[in-house]
């Protein structure tokens, strides 16, 4: 039936990408088992019970078929409710399999979209934290330029008004000692 198909799973993982990869492979390989299967999936619990409503008949067959003292309408009557049975039993199953089928593959798919869904918040946060990473460090370089600037514009005021105190200094120096050449006092 599966033609010795299988898929691994790595149960431990918590990468969401991994177990969405894992989950897609897993309904593909169950979407092509139930192709080819003619639309209708198999398990051995619904093998056996085919399997055991087949020997059931059989022996409601032989049992009907080996009646004495029925006429052959009554033998055919009997047949043909047993054959009703069978088909009903067997349409049950089928409608359970594929009703545990659609539940399971609805289960997977919901399964498949919650995980997707998380990866891309994932994503989504990564870039915005990624963003907002790019938005600090544009600040912090913005904050050390200006840091800079202001740095360079207190240097340069800082010796233009040494500059001029050392003009002022040495012009009341000169005036000092014109003073005292003149002979004035300087208190």
């Amino acid at each position: 039936m599966c033609q010795n198909r299988h898929v691994l799973f790595d149960n431990r993982s918590k990468d969401p990408i991994k177990k969405a990869d894992q989950l897609k492979e897993l309904l593909e390989q169950v979407s092509l088992v139930v192709e080819m299967n003619g639309g209708k999936p198999y398990t051995n619990d619904i093998f056996k019970k085919l399997k055991d409503e087949a020997v059931n008949f059989n022996d409601q067959k032989a049992t009907v078929d080996s009646s004495a003292g029925h006429s052959e309408q009554e033998k055919k009557e009997l047949q043909d409710v047993m054959h009703r049975s069978h088909e009903e039993q067997i349409r049950r199953i089928q409608e359970m399999v594929e009703s545990k089928l659609h539940e399971t593959m609805q289960r997977l798919e919901k399964q498949l979209e919650e995980e997707r869904a998380a990866r891309l918040a994932a994503e989504q946060d990564a870039k915005e934290a990624q963003q907002k990473s790019k938005d600090q460090t544009r600040e912090l370089k913005d904050l050390l330029e200006s840091s800079r600037k202001e740095t360079e514009e207190a240097r340069e005021k800082s010796e233009n008004e040494t500059r001029e105190l050392k003009h002022q200094l040495d012009d009341a120096r000169r005036e000092t000692k014109e003073l005292r050449e003149k002979g004035c006092n300087i208190l």
